[in-house]
């Protein structure tokens, strides 16, 4: 059995007093803070919000346990902060932008989607996981915030198109993936042309166990994206041989037929791309498979 001394329980105090301390200052920030109105006046002149410097000197000096976010700030009061967070790294405020977003999440904050009247969740709206994705930020900062919006059943949508799935297919998130995979998601997910496709996403940033995990769950092999390229086109143009074969074992594996002499809008097909590149070894693949020379 345990015991405490008076030193212990002095310790226990003093760490009680600190974490209240903090509570009450982290409180008084939150209702100073104008959260709804991105711009206020200055002297006159109208200027953008940023009230982080305060909040990023408390978190940056916490001491002891920490408290859900939920229990002090409304739920649309994070998620204005963590926005703000993703524009602070933005504007070149990496670390005190990361380290706001990390003290949410091990706060233990997560998010819950909206709901209509027949319990179905509103899908329809724009996330800090949509904006970190809009203005290429680390994927250490998305890897956090898919630790908050870790529902994978819930695949929100922005205006412009872009999902949840495609920011984990364009950060090669494998895992992430998977889990939208198994709760069903569709892996094409296609929305608005100027997106571009999982697939296409993951190969043109380098994700190759990402696109073979897609293609085993019945990606569409020959989708193209706005300016006609295909995922043949996108391996072709990374010059890696090695993908090339395996993409076309993955597909005949599935008995799946890839369109050898798909066009871009400009024409080009994946055998015109190869010569530009000059890489015959892809030329010498292609021609085997079937691709026109003419």
């Amino acid at each position: 059995m345990s015991t405490f001394n008076n030193e212990s329980i002095d310790e226990i105090r003093a760490v009680s007093d600190i974490t209240q301390k903090q509570l009450k200052s982290l409180n008084s920030l939150r209702v100073k803070i104008n959260w709804f109105n991105r711009f206020h006046v200055v002297d006159g002149i109208e200027k953008e919000r940023y009230d982080l410097d305060k909040l990023y000197f408390l978190i940056k000096s916490w001491q002891g346990p920490l408290s859900n976010f939920r229990d002090i700030f409304l739920k649309k009061e994070i998620n204005c902060l963590l926005s703000d967070s993703i524009n602070y790294i933005q504007r070149g405020r990496q670390h005190e932008g990361e380290l706001i977003i990390k003290f949410v999440a091990r706060t233990g904050f997560r998010d819950e989607p909206k709901v209509d009247k027949k319990g179905k969740p509103l899908l329809h709206r724009t996330t800090p996981v949509h904006l970190a994705a809009r203005f290429n930020v680390t994927g250490t900062v998305v890897r956090e915030l898919f630790k908050i919006y870790n529902r994978f059943d819930v695949n929100y949508i922005d205006k412009l198109g872009r999902t949840h799935f495609h920011v984990a297919c364009m950060y090669g998130f494998v895992d992430v993936v998977e889990k939208f995979l198994e709760l069903g998601q569709d892996p094409n997910c296609l929305t608005k042309k100027s997106i571009d496709p999982p697939l296409i996403l993951a190969l043109d940033h380098h994700h190759w166990q990402l696109a073979e995990i897609l293609l085993k769950n019945n990606a569409d092999p020959n989708v193209a994206n706005a300016k006609g390229l295909t995922a043949l086109h996108i391996i072709v143009l990374g010059d890696d041989d090695g993908s090339l074969n395996a993409f076309f074992k993955i597909n005949d594996e599935r008995l799946q037929t890839v369109q050898i002499d798909a066009r871009t809008k400009l024409g080009n097909t994946p055998l015109h791309l190869a010569m530009r590149r000059r890489n015959n070894t892809m030329v010498e693949i292609l021609l085997r498979r079937g691709a026109d020379s003419n």
